[in-house]
């Protein structure tokens, strides 16, 4: 393990480049050696991110049984006004080669923006679980409500939108 942290740590360094540039790129401008080693270190970092998967998903142990489920699921989403919107939805899953119903789900769910970065949102879930108790199945109904705050403000130059 201590051997694969120390490729790790090799592969991860950034060589220092203020003002080097290698001998292969001496006879080019500057500009375009730049722009070749970032593809390199953009290629290097792939390579990487392929390995460190390939690695992970030999070492994970996968299911051992031929049983599967399909989860289906489907919503709509309406704009009432510029800072108003909602929304329902409906989802299915499914188990024992999909013909055991296992769960299904209706969700109602709207967000209204009370400024310019701000948005307030609320949600109603209505679950139906069936569970298997010998050879009875037995329908569970759950409900949740949920209320929530995102904001749209960037920050550090970011402008993704991020949760609250």
């Amino acid at each position: 393990m201590q051997y694969v942290c120390n490729i790790l740590a090799v592969l991860l360094q950034r060589q220092q480049r203020a003002n080097h540039i290698p001998r292969w790129h001496r006879s080019m401008d500057k500009e375009k050696a730049e722009r070749i080693i970032k593809i390199v270190d953009w290629v290097r970092f792939i390579i990487l991110a392929v390995f460190l998967t390939f690695l992970f998903a030999t070492l994970s142990k996968a299911q051992t049984t031929h049983d599967f489920g399909v989860w289906y699921s489907a919503g709509v989403e309406k704009k009432i006004n510029a800072d108003w919107n909602a929304g329902i939805g409906t989802e299915l899953r499914t188990k024992h080669r999909r013909e055991y119903i296992d769960r299904w789900k209706l969700d109602i769910h709207s967000m209204y923006r009370i400024h310019q970065h701000f948005k307030l949102g609320a949600a109603y879930e209505f679950h139906m679980k069936n569970q298997a108790t010998g050879s009875e199945t037995v329908s569970l109904l759950h409900h949740r409500f949920m209320a929530d705050v995102a904001s749209s403000k960037s920050l550090k130059n970011s402008s993704a939108p991020s949760a609250i």
